[in-house]
């Protein structure tokens, strides 16, 4: 699932070639003292959204029971942070259209909205503003025919 881990940094360190490391790593975590360490990416429908770093001073700590268990509660966590987002989106876009429960004044001839009592708009910029609803251009088939 993406993770990372080990059981010793210094022998990783040791075995590893700049090569296969891909890239400059700052061996952090070993000059911490942390011998095992799992980075466990936190997923949620195919997206990452995070990391969970797991560092222990002794060696040996992780076995792939773990990390699946590790695995497991990270894609938790992410189902339950991209839910959060969801709703908190869900209740950003319910306060936008709770205050259109009053009735909306609209001209009857040019199809503006009225926004206070000195100020009107396009219908199309209303809907952008309030509901942030973007709109696309297209005839309907009665215009289409008449054109």
């Amino acid at each position: 699932h993406g993770s990372f881990w080990t059981n010793h940094t210094g022998k990783l360190i040791q075995e590893t070639s700049d090569e296969d490391k891909g890239s400059t790593t700052r061996n952090f975590c070993n000059s911490s003292g942390f011998l095992s360490v799992a980075l466990i990416p936190i997923k949620a429908r195919g997206e990452t959204l995070g990391l969970v770093q797991i560092n222990d001073y002794q060696k040996n700590k992780f076995d792939s029971e773990t990390i699946e268990f590790l695995e497991m509660i990270c894609e938790n966590l992410g189902l339950a942070i991209q839910n959060a987002l969801i709703f908190s989106k869900l209740k950003e876009k319910y306060s936008r259209i709770k205050h259109l429960e009053h009735p909306i004044t609209i001209c009857p001839s040019c199809k503006t909205v009225k926004k206070d009592p000195k100020k009107w708009e396009g219908i199309i910029d209303f809907l952008q503003e309030s509901l942030n609803i973007e709109s696309i251009d297209e005839f309907c088939p009665d215009c289409l025919n008449r054109l």
